[in-house]
């Protein structure tokens, strides 16, 4: 699998996004399972292909989810909270992010808007 190191922040309406997941999904004919980024405090993150850093090079769809957490009531139930940024964005068929990965090192900020 041919993996290249993809790095940015994530805003949402020019605030960084302090918690989440940004999901690269590989488009038809690139190679690979998706990658994972954890959105960390500062809205940055980076990708990770199941225990390798880095994703896929080639074509992908991207989708972040961020949720508000969970209250002590509710971690005990099948409740999903909701989305803290516009559902299209957590959506692989109506994101409107995509990213085309190059070999070597990409700097990829996202930002979201209403």
């Amino acid at each position: 699998m041919n993996l290249a190191t993809v790095r940015g922040t994530v805003t949402y309406n020019g605030k960084p996004v302090d918690h989440g997941q940004v999901v690269f999904i590989p488009t038809e004919g690139v190679g690979g399972p998706s990658a994972v980024g954890e959105i960390n405090a500062d809205g940055s993150y980076q990708m990770k292909t199941a225990d390798f850093q880095g994703a896929a090079v080639g074509r992908h769809r991207v989708t972040v989810h961020s949720r508000r957490p969970l209250r002590p009531e509710e971690e005990k139930s099948l409740i999903i909270p909701e989305l803290l940024i516009p559902d299209r964005y957590a959506n692989e068929v109506d994101t409107p992010l995509a990213i085309d990965v190059e070999p070597g090192v990409n700097q990829y900020d996202i930002e979201l808007t209403d």
